[in-house]
């Protein structure tokens, strides 16, 4: 009697569609070998209802399905090429089963052989997945190719803290449902591993530059850039949204400018160096990072303007203007052709040692 009643009312009105409960403890009964029937009736109603709330049209999530379908085999095949994604990864081999999951489920459902409908809902998250799996796995690409360690200017930069917050942002999208804020909050935290691992590329290429030629001002904004990013993320107070990652950008763009970072491939500055045809130490560069060179000895003996900021290069007597110095990562050299230690080179420390 307490099993059958709420199926109809003495009126011929609608009465909700719930599972019944527990005249004590009010828990849902789902499984009762006595009354089999009427609870699978009562689920069958339920997955009706979710079908027709959240299962919008067949034939659009059939569509959806053909779309993704596709794309699992270029996935694959960029996942196939990177030396990082083997099976010994444990998250690597967490996210090829989950990928595998994703397969099986759209052609359960293509054969009709999955026994619950797929909702819009779970395409759209796998739709979500494939559209941001790739600019992972890109990113993943530079992370893995930056030094294991280093310090620049008082912080200390490590790659695994980076692949670490990766690995979390992979795990975090590996889910059969992702609702709006899970969406928001996977792109805050792209954003900000995207300006981490731009900031580590630009602070490794600043290794290498002159640090007399480096204004203190953009070191100060490089460090204050990391430790932003440092407490930024998913679950903090203050989140890397796409305008302020675009401001970042923005800022990194203006300091390869300045100092010259990115200017050129490794096989364009080998061209040039071969197309110019001087001997080492005759490259230099402005205050503000562009290079240029000087022929016949290599010692500045008259000033110009640089073409690409008009600031003061060259020099006069042999001495270069202020705030230009040697461009060793032009050529390779170690100094300037005209310099103490070339003059010195050109000496036989025997001819010049005092003869008693």
């Amino acid at each position: 009697q307490w099993m059958d009643q709420n199926d109809s009312s003495a009126d011929s009105k609608a009465v909700e569609i719930q599972f019944k409960c527990c005249p004590k403890c009010k828990t849902s009964i789902r499984k009762s070998l006595r009354y089999g029937k009427i609870t699978k009736q009562t689920l069958q109603d339920v997955e009706k209802v979710k079908k027709k709330v959240l299962g919008g049209s067949d034939a659009i999530i059939n569509e959806l399905l053909m779309q993704l379908n596709k794309s699992l085999p270029e996935l694959r095949r960029k996942l196939n090429v990177k030396p990082w994604c083997r099976d010994s990864n444990p998250w690597c081999r967490n996210f090829l089963k989950f990928v595998n999951s994703i397969e099986n489920k759209i052609e359960r459902s293509a054969k009709g052989l999955y026994n619950t409908a797929i909702t819009i809902h779970e395409v759209n998250a796998i739709q979500f997945q494939f559209k941001n799996f790739p600019k992972l796995i890109k990113l993943f690409d530079v992370a893995c190719d930056l030094k294991k360690e280093f310090e620049f200017d008082g912080t200390n930069f490590h790659r695994a803290d980076v692949v670490n917050d990766m690995c979390e942002l992979w795990n975090f999208m590996m889910k059969d449902y992702l609702s709006a804020q899970n969406k928001s909050d996977f792109e805050n935290e792209y954003n900000r591993l995207s300006v981490l691992v731009n900031l580590f590329k630009l602070c490794e290429a600043f290794l290498c530059l002159n640090p007399i030629a480096i204004d203190k001002v953009d070191l100060q904004l490089l460090n204050d850039m990391a430790i932003q990013l440092s407490s930024a993320g998913c679950g903090s107070n203050s989140k890397i949204t796409t305008i302020a990652a675009n401001g970042c950008f923005s800022n990194f763009d203006k300091l390869k400018t300045k100092y010259g970072i990115g200017c050129t491939t490794e096989q364009e500055r080998i061209e040039i160096v071969n197309a110019v045809g001087l001997s080492k130490g005759h490259w230099y560069k402005c205050p503000n990072g562009h290079f240029y060179c000087i022929g016949e000895c290599g010692g500045a003996m008259q000033k110009a303007k640089c073409p690409e900021c008009k600031a003061d290069i060259g020099g006069t007597r042999h001495r270069l203007t202020e705030g230009n110095v040697h461009a060793g990562e032009i050529d390779g050299s170690r100094h300037a052709a005209w310099s103490d230690t070339a003059n010195l080179e050109n000496y036989d420390p025997a001819d010049i040692m005092d003869v008693d």
